[in-house]
C-alpha cells in the first residue's frame, strides 16, 4: 500500500469512526452533536477535495474545486449567512473554462480513436467515447464530472515502463476496456461509489503493468 492510498484511507475512515463515537455519545449523553455536526458537514468537501489532490495530483483543478466550495460553505455556516448550495453555481462556469483552455480533448462526445501515448479527457455534464491504438501507451488522466464514458484500450500496446490511468468521476461513470497481455492492477478509492473490476495478473511476469487508480465520487469505474 503506497503513502497517498494509506493517508485516504486513515483520513476517510478516522472521519466515519469520528462521526459515529460523535452520535453515538449524542445519543448516550445527550452531548448535541447534531448542532455540532450541522455547522461542520462542509468539511466532508474539503476532506474530499484533499484526498481528490493527494491520489491524483494532476486532477488539482477538480480537487481544488471541491475543496473551495467547501470552504466557502463552512465559512458561510459559520457567519451565519444563508448559504444555499446553488450560489455555488459560476464555479461549473469556471471549470468549463480553465478546463476547455488546458485540456483539447475536454470536449469530445463522439466517437474517437487515438494513437497517442498519453490521454488526457474531462467531460462535464458530457460524454466521451474513445479507441486508444497507440504502440507505446504510458498511460493518462481522465475526469468525469455528471458525465462518464468509455475508455478502449484493447488495441493498443502498454508501455514496457507500465503505464497508470488515473480517473476522477463525479456523479457519473467510467468504463475501461484493458488489452491483452498486460498485468492489471484496480487501485481505486470508492466513495459511495467504486471501481468494478478485478487485478488481471498473468503468468508471465514480465508482461507490462497497466494500473487503474483514482477516485469514484458517488459514480462507478468498470475495468473490464
Amino acid at each position: 500500500m503506497n503513502n497517498s492510498d494509506f493517508f485516504t484511507r486513515l483520513v476517510i475512515g478516522g472521519g466515519i469512526i469520528l462521526l459515529g463515537i460523535g452520535f453515538l455519545l449524542d445519543q448516550l449523553f445527550n452531548v448535541n452533536f447534531g448542532v455540532v455536526f450541522s455547522k461542520s458537514w462542509p468539511l466532508i468537501l474539503v476532506v474530499l477535495g484533499l484526498v481528490v489532490i493527494i491520489r491524483s495530483p494532476k486532477q488539482l483543478l477538480v480537487g481544488g474545486t471541491i475543496l473551495f466550495a467547501g470552504v466557502v460553505m463552512e465559512i458561510s455556516v459559520l457567519v451565519g449567512g444563508r448559504f444555499n448550495i446553488w450560489d455555488l453555481w459560476p464555479l461549473i462556469l469556471i471549470f468549463i473554462g480553465v478546463s476547455m483552455i488546458f485540456n483539447r480533448n475536454f470536449i469530445s462526445q463522439a466517437k474517437m480513436e487515438e494513437k497517442d501515448d498519453r490521454t488526457d479527457t474531462t467531460v462535464l455534464f458530457w460524454a466521451f467515447d474513445k479507441k486508444i491504438t497507440s504502440e507505446n501507451f504510458k498511460g493518462g488522466n481522465v475526469t468525469a464530472i455528471f458525465g462518464g464514458g468509455k475508455l478502449d484500450l484493447s488495441k493498443c500496446k502498454i508501455s514496457n515502463d507500465g503505464a497508470t490511468i488515473n480517473i476522477t468521476t463525479i456523479f457519473g461513470g467510467v468504463e475501461i476496456i484493458t488489452p491483452e497481455n498486460c498485468e492489471v492492477k484496480v487501485a481505486g478509492l470508492g466513495i459511495f461509489g467504486g471501481f468494478e473490476g478485478k487485478s488481471k495478473s498473468q503468468s508471465v511476469s514480465t508482461l507490462p503493468k497497466l494500473i487503474i487508480d483514482g477516485t469514484a465520487i458517488f459514480a462507478g469505474v468498470e475495468v473490464e
